[in-house]
C-alpha cells in the first residue's frame, strides 16, 4: 500500500515539471534530440536497402524498439525511414549531423548495425542529421 501511495506521489510529480524539465527524464539520448523531434525512437533493423542512384537515400526498416519520446508510434511498429547514406562516408557522424549532412551515413556501417534511433517531426517525418547508427542495443528504460 505504501509504494503505490510513494509511486503515485512520484509520477505526479514528474507529471507537474514543466516539459524542458521533464525531458531528461526520458533518457539522456531523447533530452539530446532536438526539440522540434515531437517523436524519438530506438528501432531494431530488418532491412536497409542501398540506394539505386547517386545522392539517393537508403531505406531502413525496422519494428520500434523503444519509444523515447513521443506518442505517434509504438512499440513493435514497424517503420521505415529514408536515411541519407554513401559509400564510405566519414564515421562518427549521424547521417546529417556536422559534416555528415554532405555525407549522410556510411552505407557499409548502416547495413551492418542492428539498431538505430530516429527523431522525427509530429509526423513522423525522419529530421535531417537525425538518424543515429547504434552499435549495441540500448539498455532497457528505467521502470517506472
Amino acid at each position: 500500500m505504501r509504494t503505490i501511495g510513494l509511486t503515485t506521489g512520484l509520477l505526479a510529480a514528474v507529471l507537474a515539471l514543466p516539459l524542458p524539465l521533464a525531458l531528461p527524464l526520458a533518457g539522456p539520448a531523447a533530452a539530446q534530440a532536438p526539440a522540434e523531434a515531437a517523436n524519438v525512437v530506438v528501432i531494431a533493423i530488418a532491412v536497409v536497402k542501398a540506394p539505386e542512384g547517386a545522392g539517393a537515400a537508403c531505406t531502413v526498416k525496422g519494428q520500434v524498439r523503444q519509444v523515447e519520446r513521443g506518442t505517434l508510434f509504438g512499440i513493435g511498429q514497424n517503420v521505415s525511414f529514408a536515411v541519407p547514406c554513401r559509400k564510405g562516408a566519414k564515421a562518427g557522424t549521424k547521417d546529417g549531423a556536422k559534416d555528415g549532412a554532405k555525407t549522410g551515413a556510411d552505407l557499409d556501417r548502416l547495413t551492418a548495425s542492428s539498431y538505430g534511433r530516429a527523431a522525427l517531426d509530429a509526423k513522423g517525418a525522419l529530421l535531417p542529421g537525425q538518424y543515429e547508427i547504434l552499435d549495441d542495443a540500448p539498455p532497457p528504460p528505467a521502470a517506472e
